[in-house]
């Protein structure tokens, strides 16, 4: 909310993007530490966990606010689509493998003890990250002169119109994202099957984004959005109805359909907004997706 409004007038996306991820590595660090340190209160570590939670937390704020610009800056527009389900695709992939090797480590040397191995490896990971981020070539995007006039969101009839649908995708985003959560409050999982869960998320992130590729070429953005949506709304009711094989099959097929949802909207925005006002629209988007979220975990035990 606070980045919203100078967002549009960043010089430069690319290392803006770069030294906001720097705030990540607090949290990092934290969770570092706590592999090798020993506490009998949990109270003082709660509260550091809450403030370097925050400061990441910034991270994420700014970073979802200017990931949308990014692409207008590093790539050709026409092929935006290829490139996240490209992108979707290996996140999909890496986090198999990461998951694989964290699995293996845990059983081979105890859980401390390979996650000390893990966190050192992610601030390893994070540092080449900021090299390769700060390394991207940065065109200009061309915009005429009318475009510095000022906008006003809330006048601004894309983002006026999808207020309502950007809350009610956050909720639905917030009730799949806790579906381990959902599952152990049922009593459908327990731990041997909430690996499961993890495991596919993992698998259809990939199979889902390269179906995404393909789908695209054939259907219109929109038809996409829908079908995705009538799923989601036919499914996520009868998640937890008929026992823990229904839950991973029902759970598996909202997935899929929620990995395209998310593979599409960003493509579908770039579409429907003006780049002069990205920024800001951005912010309010993902404001409303994270309303809908929070709503989502407030309401969902009551629900």
């Amino acid at each position: 909310f606070l980045f919203s409004k100078g967002s549009d007038s960043v010089k430069s996306v690319v290392k803006t993007m770069a030294r906001a991820h720097i705030l990540d590595i607090p949290l990092c660090l934290f969770f570092l530490a706590l592999c090798f340190l020993t506490f009998t209160e949990i109270s003082p570590v709660y509260i550091v966990l809450l403030l370097v939670g925050g400061v990441y937390s910034i991270s994420v704020g700014i970073n979802n606010v200017l990931v949308y610009k990014l692409p207008y800056h590093i790539m050709d527009m026409r092929f935006y689509g290829k490139y996240i389900s490209i992108s979707s695709a290996l996140v999909g992939i890496v986090s198999v493998i990461f998951s694989i090797v964290s699995h293996f480590a845990q059983s081979a040397f105890g859980f401390m003890p390979a996650m000390r191995g893990i966190y050192i490896l992610t601030v390893v990971i994070w540092a080449v990250f900021l090299l390769v981020t700060f390394s991207m070539k940065e065109e200009k995007v061309k915009m005429p002169e009318k475009s510095k006039e000022k906008i006003n969101l809330f006048k601004y009839k894309p983002f006026i119109t999808l207020i309502l649908p950007d809350v009610l995708r956050g909720f639905c985003l917030g009730i799949v994202s806790m579906a381990i959560t959902i599952g152990y409050y049922t009593e459908l999982i327990d731990g041997v099957s909430a690996n499961y869960v993890i495991i596919i998320t993992n698998a259809l992130t990939i199979f889902g984004s390269f179906a995404f590729s393909k789908i695209a070429r054939y259907m219109r953005d929109k038809n996409i959005i829908l079908l995705c949506s009538i799923v989601l709304a036919a499914l996520l009711p009868i998640m937890t109805v008929f026992g823990t094989g229904a839950f991973l099959v029902v759970y598996s097929v909202i997935y899929f359909f929620l990995i395209i949802l998310n593979n599409i909207v960003p493509v579908t925005v770039t579409k429907i907004i003006d780049y002069k006002v990205a920024g800001q629209y951005s912010a309010g988007r993902m404001l409303l997706n994270t309303l809908g979220t929070s709503l989502a975990g407030f309401l969902c035990v009551p629900m």
